[in-house]
């Protein structure tokens, strides 16, 4: 499935989140890859928003996550490949169960630093194709 979302600045946590070690160390094991710190913050644009994506292409469920008597959010993702400018990179697209987000917002998580990578800015419309099917 594609979607197209608008770069948005975030609230910085993605960084705080993706630099924990729980965290660190599930998405290397679900890029491949030791992921960067931070993520991509997009705002789906149209009529879709987080509900309608989940209903048009299934994600997959990472389950909250308990270690040393703490819990950890949890989150639905897909793979995907990022698009802009002629480029193409492999990306998860993700939305965490606690975001304080709006629900048209979903973050990108890659090992490189996408907006400088993709020379991205807010408002720049990038394109996304998801791999459907959780």
């Amino acid at each position: 499935m594609i979607i197209k979302g608008v770069v948005t600045s975030g609230l910085g946590l993605g960084r705080k989140f993706m630099s924990m070690d729980v965290y660190r160390k599930l998405f290397r094991e679900l890029l491949k890859k030791d992921p960067y710190p931070g993520t991509l913050n997009i705002k789906l644009i149209n009529e879709l928003d987080l509900n309608s994506l989940v209903n048009k292409c299934k994600p997959s469920l990472m389950n909250n996550i308990e270690r040393n008597g703490r819990i950890y959010g949890g989150f639905i993702y897909w793979y995907g490949f990022i698009r802009f400018r002629n480029r193409s990179l492999r990306v998860i697209v993700l939305r965490p169960f606690r975001s304080k987000h709006d629900t048209k917002v979903l973050e990108v998580v890659s090992d490189i630093g996408l907006r400088k990578e993709l020379m991205l800015h807010d408002n720049d419309i990038v394109t996304i194709k998801l791999m459907c099917g959780g």
